[in-house]
C-alpha cells in the first residue's frame, strides 16, 4: 500500500459492540473496503463501567484497525490525565 493510503475492510471497521463507535473522515469505499487518504481519519469513542475500561476498549479497537498499517501514528496519551485524577 502506498504511504498515506491505508485500507480497512468494512467488516473490521463496522464492529458489533454497541458501546463503541468508530468514525472515519477522508475515506472512500472501494470494493467493500475503506481506503484512506493522508492525514487524520479515525475517531474512536466508547463507554464502559469505568473511564479506564472505556479508554482501553477504544485503543484495542484502534490497534485492530491499524495492525497492518506501516508507519501509522496515533496518540496514546488522550485521556491519560483524566485517568490519573
Amino acid at each position: 500500500t502506498p504511504t498515506g493510503r491505508y485500507i480497512v475492510p468494512r467488516e473490521t471497521f463496522a464492529n458489533t459492540d454497541p458501546t463503541l463507535c468508530a468514525f472515519a473522515a477522508a475515506v472512500r469505499l472501494e470494493k467493500d473496503q475503506l481506503v484512506t487518504g493522508k492525514g487524520r481519519m479515525l475517531t474512536i469513542v466508547s463507554h464502559d463501567a469505568s473511564f479506564s475500561e472505556a479508554r482501553a476498549k477504544s485503543y484495542k479497537h484502534i490497534d485492530a484497525l491499524t495492525k497492518d498499517w506501516t508507519g501509522v501514528q496515533f496518540r496514546r496519551d488522550i485521556g491519560s490525565t483524566i485517568e490519573k485524577n
